[in-house]
């Protein structure tokens, strides 16, 4: 028997059947790798950019945010004829109107002193204070004739006086219909009344006079209903009992917001416009990621705190409503709040004043030395008499600063987190402000500039002064 030997031939790949060898298949490899590493990094690099993007929008909405909401507030500051200025506040930041509280430490970081634990302002930034009747109507009142007294003072011993600057307490009757027939809404008058709360009352002559005072209502004495304003419906008027000096409290912290005292001006005899005085503080509150850790992240937010004039204290009747009143948020993540003034000042002629040169604008230097701005220099000094009013205004009248007409606000926003291998330039200085790189929550310092930041100025002309 024999065997067949039988070999096999190697099968040969006809057209279209040869494979990848294995260097082939490494160059693929490391082509698919090197695109994929590319489409990567192209993705990683336009989501950075899309999270700065929006970071900065954030970041910008808020910081304008704060420049519209202080800047419509500014643009009302003053209204119901109140002076820029008056013999109990007499320099150009410590005003009836304005108050600059300037680079702040220690107690002036406090907002509402009368106030135990309350909210504190970011040390070195600027505190504004702003007055004037902004969320109720001007009042228009009648005036007293023979038959009938919509106001009536009283001196010191209770007796009716015809002399303003002998009252010390009064009473005055507001009509749901004004002299020129218009209708006034009288529930902001009620509503002090029902909940008792001690307002600040502008009376004026004049709203351009400049003749007014400022009183304490007393809800307690005080009526929703008025005998004189129609003798056939109680309910068409109010009467409001005053106090306008003399209590040791309230009403002489009302009273230095007028330009007399202890009484009323000589003018007022009668009275033309009444409205509700409201006094707003805006700053950049102190907050930190450890509440209980004032050496943890500074994590700042701009606030508006309402009070009652010239008191230091909460506006409301209630500890719910004067904690929520101290301080209520409008903004994250700002460094930084700076305020100047621009003033007629004698440094820079006096000229809009005195109407040689109206037309010409305020004076402003370089580095903010010798100029008409007030705060924009580390130099200057708000107690300089360089800062008294030109002309004969401030020899009759030595209260009178020189005439303010610009407010300029300065603020630096920041992005809501860090950004890894970015640092932002150093801003040196702002305003009268010279920042400090060794201070943690200083905007200069390492920790601060890993943020990206917005300086934003804005220059409001003022209108009621």
């Amino acid at each position: 028997m024999t065997r067949e030997a039988t070999t096999r031939r190697p099968m040969i790949a006809g057209p279209g059947e040869a494979g990848f060898t294995l260097l082939e298949m490494l160059i693929a490899l490391a082509i698919t790798v090197a695109l994929t590493a590319a489409v990567f990094s192209t993705f990683r690099l336009n989501s950075r950019m899309a999270r700065v993007e929006t970071a900065m929008t954030q970041m910008q909405q808020s910081v304008r945010a704060v420049h519209l909401e202080v800047g419509s507030r500014l643009r009302v500051a003053g209204r119901g004829g109140l002076f820029q200025s008056t013999p109990a506040k007499a320099r150009p930041d410590v005003g009836a109107v304005l108050e600059v509280a300037d680079n702040v430490t220690g107690p002036t970081r406090a907002i509402a002193p009368a106030m135990s634990n309350g909210p504190q302002a970011v040390e070195g930034t600027d505190v504004l204070t702003l007055r004037g009747i902004f969320t109720t109507p001007i009042y228009q009142t009648f005036g007293n004739d023979e038959s009938r007294s919509f106001l009536v003072l009283w001196n010191a011993s209770g007796t009716v006086t015809g002399d303003p600057t002998q009252a010390r307490t009064g009473e005055i009757q507001i009509c749901e219909t004004s002299p020129a027939g218009f209708p006034q809404p009288l529930d902001p008058l009620r509503d002090v009344i029902t909940t008792g709360s001690q307002e600040a009352l502008v009376l004026s002559s004049n709203a351009d006079a400049g003749d007014y005072g400022v009183v304490l209502i007393d809800p307690s004495a005080s009526s929703k209903t008025s005998a004189l304003c129609d003798p056939g419906n109680a309910n068409a008027g109010v009467t409001l009992a005053f106090v306008v000096s003399g209590d040791g409290g309230r009403a002489d912290q009302y009273q230095q917001l007028a330009p007399t005292g202890p009484g009323l001006p000589a003018t007022l005899t009668s009275v033309s416009f009444a409205g509700l005085l409201e006094e707003y503080k805006y700053f950049l509150r102190d907050v930190r990621e450890v509440s209980s850790d004032g050496s943890s992240r500074l994590l700042p937010r701009f606030s508006r705190a309402r009070l009652y004039p010239n008191t230091g204290t909460p506006w409301g009747t209630d500890a719910a409503t004067r904690t929520a009143s101290s301080a209520t948020d409008i903004a994250d993540d700002l460094l930084d709040f700076q305020v100047s003034l621009g003033l007629d000042s004698i440094q820079g002629g006096g000229a809009i004043e005195d109407g040689t040169a109206a037309d010409q604008p305020l004076a402003e230097s370089d580095d903010g030395r010798s100029d008409d701005w007030l705060f924009n220099s580390p130099d200057d000094d708000p107690e300089n008499s360089d800062w008294a009013r030109p002309g004969t205004a401030g020899a009759t009248r030595p209260w009178l600063r020189a005439r303010l007409f610009y407010v300029r606000i300065d603020t630096v926003g920041r992005a809501l987190q860090p950004e890894l291998g970015y640092e932002a330039p150093r801003l040196v200085s702002l305003e009268d402000r010279t920042y400090d790189a060794s201070d943690p929550d200083d905007p200069d310092s390492s920790d601060e500039r890993q943020f990206r930041r917005w300086v934003l100025t804005t220059t409001i002309d003022l209108r009621n002064l």
